[in-house]
């Protein structure tokens, strides 16, 4: 939603529920996913990650709060945190770390 059809524009329809004519609930997602599946485009840091868009090739910056912010303006009724994905194979001693 953030890079298509891009939030600014679902928050002039007053909110995603609008925009979709959807009176139900709505859940949106973090971003985290995307950034899993869209690695090789991205470098992700403590403090968020930087992504290039699959789209068109420009670069934007996310962390938690921005994801936040962002799920908030759309309006959302159940809003997913920032995670990270690790990948399938990744080592247990990620998982031990407290």
């Amino acid at each position: 939603m953030y890079l298509r059809p891009g939030h600014d524009l679902i928050n002039r329809s007053g909110s995603l529920h609008n925009f979709m004519n959807w009176e139900n609930s709505i859940l949106t997602d973090s971003g985290g996913f995307q950034v899993f599946s869209l690695a090789r485009l991205n470098k992700i840091s403590d403090d968020g990650v930087d992504f290039q868009s699959h789209l068109d090739g420009s670069s934007h910056f996310f962390n938690p709060e921005l994801s936040m912010e962002i799920q908030r303006y759309l309006g959302s009724d159940i809003i997913m945190a920032f995670d990270e994905c690790p990948s399938g194979d990744a080592r247990s001693r990620m998982f031990n770390v407290l």
